[in-house]
Order: C-alpha cells, then structure tokens, then sequence
C-alpha cells in the first residue's frame, strides 16, 4: 500500500502539467527547467538517504518522507510562479528519495522473509498507484474539474492509508553480507559506476514518458482535453508488466527477462515517435510501459544485494545517478522538444538510454550475484 500511495503521488497531477504549463506561461525549455525540481531534491535526498537510513532504520526513514508527500502535491495546482513550482517539485524529490530508498530496502526484507520473488509485485502497486492517479488526473481534467480540489481529495485518501498501514512494517533492518576491506574497496569501485549509470538511464526510460506523453498526445497529436490518456497508457504497460513479472521472471530467468523487457522497450518507442496514428501511438506507449515494468525492481534488487555494503549504501548510489538522470533527461527533453518537438526528443533520450542502459546492466551483473 505504501507503494502504492509513494506512485499516486505522482500519477495524480502529471495529467494535467499541460494545464500547469499553459498557466505559468512557460516553454518547452522552461518547463523543462522547472521539471528539474524534483530531480534536484532528489540528487539531495539521495546523498544523505543512505546513511541516515543506517542511523534510523528503513522503517523510521519511509514514515518520515512518505506522510509528507500527498501534503507537498496538494500544494502544486496553488502555485502562481514557475520558481515556486521548482521548489514544490524539489520538496517532494527530497521526500521521494528517501522513500525510495526505504520502501525497497523494506521490500528485500520482506521478500527474503517469505523466500520467494515480489520485488515486480511491490513495484506493480507502485504503477497500480501511479496508473489511478494519472486515471483520475486525466478524467478530472478532460471533465474540467478543479485540479486544486481533485489533489485535496487525493492527498487526504493518501495519507489516511499510509498512516493506517505503517504499523506492520518491519522494524529491524539486517546487517550487510561482510567483505574483506581489501576486496570491500576493489568490488565498491567496481559497481559504482555501472549502478549510477543503470539508474540514470533507466529513470530516464520511465521519467520522458511519464512526464511527457500527455504534452506529446496534445501536441504532436492533436488529442486535446484528454491528452492525459498518454501517461495512462505507459502507466498501464507499467502495471500489467509488474503484476505478472515475479511469474515471467520463474520461467524465462533474469537475464533472458531484462533482454526481453529491452526488446519491449525499442518496439515501443519505434511505434510511438514513428507513426502519425493516435492508436497506435497510445499502443506504442504502452508497449513501452510495458518493457519498462521490470528493469527497477531487478536494479533495487541488486543494489541492495551488493555484498560488502549495507543495503541503504547500494540503493543510494544507484539513486544518485538515478536522479542525475532525471536532470538530464528533464533538460534534454526540454531543449530538444522546443527545438524540434516532443516526439523527436523522446526517440532521442530515449534511444541513448537504452545503449547506456545495455553497456552497464552488462558489467554490472558480473561483478553482482542476484540469485
């Protein structure tokens, strides 16, 4: 449920940035810019996520940035300035990187309990949270609701849940696998690199289509009120993939899943930037969702499971290129889709991704056991 509530957060006013845009007066670039709010908090979060999990456990950590969050939302349709938009959007990276962090490093506890895969699940009611939240931002804009009482409403289901399940969350992280110190720092060297690269193009393969298919569905194809159905139709490939993927991952195995999900991918963004049919754009979309499903929860999985670091460790770094992925994509997206248009710049950020994304997974899963 937790997971859920951390992917409506976002789900629930994406829909309708157009209208955000539109408001604030702003360009491609500047909204851009402005998207770089939530990258930036969560480049600072993630710093200091880690260790501070250390100190207060996943437990402390994930009830001290996950009741916050639908409060910060709730604050996004009432900002005039695009400076007061940024910051709203870097409060609630802060808060997200440490949930993050917390909630997966709570999800490998609770899967090595039970001795069985749900990584995929737990990230399912992430997209389950965020597919509701993009259903009921989209419906409330194409039916001209409010958005200022569509985020209240949500904002106080959100965090009455969130407060109601917090008591049956584990209260005791487990010790990291011990290392030698000589070879602790060679294998550290070694797997920092690939988890900052692997987070920065991965966020990048989920954040462009998140944040940008409803603009794309507006403006290079003409769909109007109910654009939003763009982040709908990624957000569902999101959340079919992730239901059933723990069962894929029994029968095809990890590396024969990830190559198949990449596959996915590439079909995906091809349909979409290619074609000038608004059906298959949204088919395009969620064939991209739908590749996209597995790659996070097999990244959290073998951050936390790098032997010789503590889990907290593992997913901060991997967090950290994480949302410097997140800048980069928001400003590339940005720059790229003003000089050309949406769709051109995602085939581009998307296509030197999904190369960055296939050169790291490869060096990082032989230096990393996650059997």
């Amino acid at each position: 449920m937790l997971f859920f509530v951390n992917g409506m957060v976002y789900g629930n006013w994406i829909p309708r940035i157009p209208e955000l845009k539109d408001s604030l007066g702003l360009s491609n670039t500047s909204l851009g810019f402005t998207l770089l709010g939530g990258a930036i908090g969560g480049i600072v979060g993630s710093l200091v996520a880690g260790r501070l999990m250390s100190r207060i456990g996943s437990c402390r950590l994930l009830l001290g940035t996950i009741v916050p969050l639908p409060l910060i939302m709730a604050m996004i349709p009432f900002v005039g300035e695009a400076w007061l938009l940024l910051v709203m959007l870097s409060l609630i990276g802060v808060g997200d990187a440490g949930a993050d962090l917390a909630m997966n490093a709570q999800g490998v506890i609770a899967q090595e309990a039970l001795g069985r895969s749900i990584m995929n699940r737990l990230h399912g009611f992430w997209s389950l949270g965020f597919a509701s939240g993009t259903i009921v931002g989209s419906v409330s804009a194409g039916l001209r609701l409010d958005f200022r009482l569509q985020v209240m409403v949500v904002a106080g289901l959100l965090l009455t849940t969130a407060l109601l399940v917090s008591q049956s969350l584990a209260r005791n992280d487990p010790p990291p696998t011990p290392r030698s110190s000589a070879h602790g720092a060679r294998h550290l060297g070694g797997v920092v690199a690939p988890l900052i690269i692997v987070g920065g193009a991965a966020i990048a393969l989920e954040g462009a289509p998140n944040e940008w298919a409803a603009l794309l569905m507006r403006d290079d194809f003409g769909v109007g009120a109910w654009a939003g159905f763009g982040s709908v139709a990624f957000g569902a490939g999101m959340l079919i993939g992730r239901l059933s993927g723990d069962h894929i991952l029994e029968w095809l195995g990890q590396q024969r899943m990830f190559r198949s999900a990449l596959t996915l991918i590439m079909v995906g963004v091809v349909a979409t930037v290619s074609t000038d049919i608004v059906p298959l754009a949204f088919i395009g979309l969620f064939v991209f969702g739908l590749g996209q499903s597995v790659i996070f929860p097999y990244l959290y999985l073998v951050a936390a499971r790098t032997p010789g670091i503590s889990a907290g460790m593992g997913l901060g770094v991997m967090l950290v290129g994480l949302r410097v992925g997140g800048i980069a994509t928001a400003l590339s997206m940005g720059v790229i889709s003003n000089a050309v248009d949406v769709r051109f710049a995602l085939g581009v950020v998307s296509g030197v991704a999904i190369v960055l994304l296939l050169l790291a997974s490869g060096s990082l899963s032989r230096r990393v056991n996650t059997v």
